[in-house]
């Protein structure tokens, strides 16, 4: 089924780009038990990208907050990252890809604050998973050092050297 993109004008274009699967079985949802939530709160209600309101606004309570999911990976293979974000109270937040099989950083903690706004906008990060590795955490919410807020929407990982347009799911990785 083709795909119009309305996003630059206004007759719509016709969007061209490859199947993808988004990972995240609940990229819209961060309350569901699947996101690992450390040393922060989440609260539903916030306006989103999408005009609705099932943002979620992440609470850092502590100097390690964190908000994650264990995803599994296969090795030698490019993956997509990517998420919506809006400045809250916090002045910095991070995300940050950890390889869980030898505890090591695939990409260490990066802080995304300065990019940030009164505005949505979608933070990218492409990265190749290495030899030996299966599984990672992904932290969407990282703050070694900060306390306050930021808001967060539809989260995506995806198999891939860049980012597709979003993928929504509900329960389940979807394509």
């Amino acid at each position: 089924i083709p795909r119009i993109d309305f996003s630059d004008d206004a007759n719509g274009a016709l969007l061209l780009e490859p199947s993808r699967s988004n990972l995240f079985p609940y990229s819209e949802d961060f309350s569901q038990s699947n996101w690992l939530k450390t040393n922060s709160t989440i609260t539903s209600g916030f306006v989103s990208p999408k005009g609705d309101n099932n943002a979620y606004e992440i609470n850092m309570v502590s100097s390690t907050a964190n908000l994650y999911e264990n995803i599994s990976v296969s090795a030698e293979t490019d993956y997509t990252l990517s998420f919506y974000a809006k400045k809250g109270t916090a002045t910095d937040v991070s995300y940050r890809i950890l390889n869980v099989n030898n505890v090591s950083d695939i990409i260490p903690e990066t802080s995304y604050y300065s990019q940030l706004s009164s505005d949505w906008i979608r933070i990218e990060v492409s990265f190749t998973i290495p030899v030996g590795c299966n599984t990672i955490n992904v932290f969407l919410v990282r703050s070694s050092t900060n306390f306050g807020t930021v808001l967060i929407f539809g989260a995506q990982l995806e198999q891939g050297s860049y980012a597709t347009s979003y993928i929504p799911t509900q329960g389940t990785a979807l394509g």
